[in-house]
């Protein structure tokens, strides 16, 4: 899924969002399937992939579901540009989500 003009095979995210829920296939998902592999910059040794199951992404997001978000977390119509706090090239998936929750 991409966000700008997709390339060949990929799906754009405004295809995503505007898709009808009812065509998209129900699929079983254990917990402990991968939901995400990220790759480490390797800092503490050799680059790797470090698997993230869908318990340990979402309880990455739950600090910013709690009562008193920290709203400069969200977009806001007319605005396109969101505060990230981590470095691009490291996992920023909690704050990205955030963001695509937030406002789409």
């Amino acid at each position: 899924v991409t966000v700008d003009d997709p390339p060949e095979g990929c799906v754009s995210f405004s295809e995503v969002e505007t898709a009808d829920e009812d065509a998209v296939p129900e699929v079983s998902i254990d917990p402990d399937d991968a939901v995400a592999m990220p790759f480490s910059s390797g800092t503490t040794g050799l680059p790797k992939g470090v698997v993230l199951t869908h318990p340990k992404s979402w309880y990455r997001a739950l600090p910013q579901q709690v009562d008193g978000e920290n709203p400069n977390l969200y977009l806001r119509p007319g605005e396109d540009v969101m505060l990230c706090v981590l470095p691009m090239f490291h996992i920023f998936l909690s704050e990205l989500r955030a963001a695509v929750r937030d406002e789409g």
